[in-house]
């Protein structure tokens, strides 16, 4: 199995990776962002999904980033 976390530097991928840390919930970036790292081609848009409440952790990491 691939695994490209070394190429997810941004912060906002940090900030997501410590709010589901600290409430003990997966994570995992899916979607055309990981198409498009697959074919190294520049991607603005991210699709998450976590394994359990997604609206509390978007909330998390919106008070996280500010």
């Amino acid at each position: 199995m691939l695994n490209y976390a070394d190429r997810l530097h941004h912060d906002f991928f940090t900030t997501i990776s410590k709010v589901c840390a600290k409430m003990n919930v997966k994570a995992f970036v899916i979607g055309g962002f990981v198409r498009d790292l697959l074919l190294e081609r520049p991607s603005k848009d991210v699709d998450v999904v976590v394994l359990g409440s997604g609206i509390a952790i978007a909330s998390k990491v919106a008070d996280a980033l500010g």
